[in-house]
């Protein structure tokens, strides 16, 4: 049993998100990844490689209170189900979070503090801030910090 992390380069498929090299699921005669599902805290076990047999369905679980719970069969692809994975990232959440707080100059402090009351933590809220192009400005000398969009992206 081999467990690997996922790069973060979207673009590619599963198989080349390998973190190091796509050696390891060359070597392996199945493999198997678990994704996010479509539900609240629902993971789905994908196959996506198997030596021996055909590609069967993937299977769709919970674990709640410390217990596994099987919620069936999904003919999900896995590719599909990254795709469906992706398109809605904390980074992405937080872009759409971000956008509608800094709708008027608001002071940094109280977004930082409203971001960390919601769970959004550092990495994704500095990525939203720089792929909404925030400014970051104070209006006097030594002042606090103030974060703002363009007036265009506030309506985006």
């Amino acid at each position: 049993v081999l467990i690997a992390h996922l790069n973060k380069d979207t673009h590619k498929s599963a198989e080349n998100r390998i973190s190091g090299t796509t050696a390891w699921r060359d070597l392996a005669r199945t493999v198997w990844f678990v994704v996010p599902g479509r539900d609240e805290g629902e993971r789905m076990f994908l196959p996506n490689k198997n030596n021996y047999a055909p590609l069967g369905a993937g299977f769709i679980f919970k674990i709640d209170n410390g217990k596994l719970e099987w919620n069936g069969e999904t003919t999900m692809t896995l590719n599909d189900a990254m795709t469906v994975a992706t398109a809605t990232t904390k980074t992405d959440m937080t872009v759409e979070w971000l956008r509608q707080r800094l709708q008027h100059p608001t002071l940094a402090t109280d977004v930082e503090a409203d971001a960390d009351r919601l769970g959004i933590t550092e990495w994704p809220l500095k990525a939203a801030k720089k792929k909404l192009g925030v400014k970051a400005e104070r209006k006097q000398f030594g002042g606090q910090w103030w974060w703002s969009l363009a007036s265009d992206e506030r309506t985006i």
